[in-house]
Formats: structure tokens, C-alpha cells, sequence
């Protein structure tokens, strides 16, 4: 089950980088992933066979 997910996200991800174009997406994609960086408060980092993708979250200033 996990698999048709993925392979259904990753096949979202393709046509948002068609609609989109690759630049826009992947602007997106980084958002979010540094918002998740964020809100874990640490680096995280992800790897696969293609390669390794390190985010580092800036220092937000506290909100009052």
C-alpha cells in the first residue's frame, strides 16, 4: 500500500513540476521541507540512490 502512495505522490510531484515548472515546484517543495525542518527544531536530511538532500532551517525570530 505504502508503494501506490508514493508512486502516486511522486507522480503529483511530476505533473506540479509540468503545471508549475521545475523551478516553482521545487521553490515549493523547499518550503515546506524547511517548515518541517523548522517545527523539528534540527537538520534533517534525506537520502535515496540519486543522492543526499540536507535542510537546514534558519533562525526565526519569536513572534509575540
Amino acid at each position: 500500500m505504502a508503494d501506490n502512495h508514493n508512486k502516486e505522490f511522486a507522480e503529483q510531484i511530476g505533473a506540479a513540476v509540468a503545471s508549475l515548472g521545475t523551478s516553482e515546484a521545487l521553490n515549493c517543495m523547499a518550503r515546506v521541507m524547511c517548515w518541517v525542518a523548522a517545527d523539528y527544531g534540527q537538520v534533517i536530511e534525506f537520502e535515496c540512490d540519486l543522492g543526499v538532500v540536507t535542510v537546514e532551517p534558519k533562525q526565526q525570530p519569536l513572534q509575540s
